[in-house]
């Protein structure tokens, strides 16, 4: 999916009355950021967004490194994320 189909998703499970919106992201680090963000201006500011980020680590060769996890766990939260699933692999 590209980050418009994610928007366009999350709007129409938002219409059919639905409070939250869960998404599975991978992208690739900036089209998952703007997949995020295109969701969040999609369905406002009242709609939880939870995102589940073990494709982030499960991708093989195309998994993302730990700083790149860091800094899109950090902007996540700027884009008011409710919460964020497995964004590590467990120890």
């Amino acid at each position: 999916m590209s980050p418009e189909e994610y928007a366009e998703e999350a709007a129409a499970i938002v219409a059919l009355g639905f409070h939250g919106h869960k998404m599975r992201p991978a992208l690739g680090p900036e089209r998952d950021l703007e997949a995020v963000r295109l969701i969040r201006k999609a369905v406002g500011s009242n709609v939880e967004l939870m995102v589940d980020a073990q494709t982030w680590w499960r991708m093989g060769d195309r998994s993302y490194d730990r700083q790149t996890i860091e800094r899109l766990t950090r902007e996540l939260a700027e884009d008011r994320a409710a919460w964020l699933e497995e964004p590590i692999p467990p120890r």
